[in-house]
Formats: structure tokens, C-alpha cells, sequence
């Protein structure tokens, strides 16, 4: 129990954070809901949803040190990032660039 209001307030700000970090996981990186079946796909899914989501805060934090966004419009602006890159690869036609860009894709 908390002795005073104000730890009372701080574990409820607490709270909030835990809460945004399970909305984040579950709208932004869907970790829900699995269609996978098996155990070792289930706990594989989990894992890359929780790698997505320490890859994630480590970039808003970062970014946070010099400017404000969301976690949508982050996500938004990395997948553009993606397409960019792979885009980029399509213009050399070497077989260095073919062997990346099927990584890419497969």
C-alpha cells in the first residue's frame, strides 16, 4: 500500500507506461492475434514482437533527445525507409544487389 498521496500518483503514472507499452505491442507490432499453432511458432512470434519492441523504444528514445513523434507515425516513417532502400537496390543491376534484394524479399 502507498503511505502517501504522492506515491499513490507515482505508481499509478507507473501504470500508464506499463499499459502504453502493452497497447504499443499489440496495435503497432500486432502482436495479437497469433495464427500460429504450434509452440515453437507461438513463442517465436512473441519473441520477434518483443525484439520489435526494444528496437522501437531504443529508437524513440533516441529520437526524443531532439524532436517529438508518435510511435505510428515512426513506424510509418521506417517502412518507407524499407521501401527506399529496396527501391535503391533495384537501381544497380549487379549481382551483389540481386543477392540483397533477395534477402528482401524471401
Amino acid at each position: 500500500m502507498s503511505k502517501t498521496p504522492y506515491e499513490a500518483i507515482a505508481k499509478y503514472a507507473r501504470l500508464w507506461v506499463i499499459e502504453e507499452q502493452f497497447r504499443i505491442n499489440k496495435h503497432n507490432l500486432k502482436m495479437r492475434p497469433i495464427f500460429h499453432w504450434t509452440k515453437q511458432r507461438i513463442e517465436a512470434h512473441i519473441a520477434m514482437c518483443y525484439m520489435s519492441f526494444a528496437v522501437l523504444k531504443t529508437i524513440e528514445y533516441k529520437v526524443a533527445l531532439t524532436q517529438k513523434i508518435s510511435v505510428t507515425n515512426m513506424v510509418e516513417l521506417l517502412i518507407s525507409v524499407q521501401a527506399s532502400i529496396l527501391l535503391h537496390d533495384t537501381i544497380e543491376d549487379t549481382s551483389l544487389t540481386k543477392k540483397i534484394l533477395l534477402r528482401h524479399l524471401v
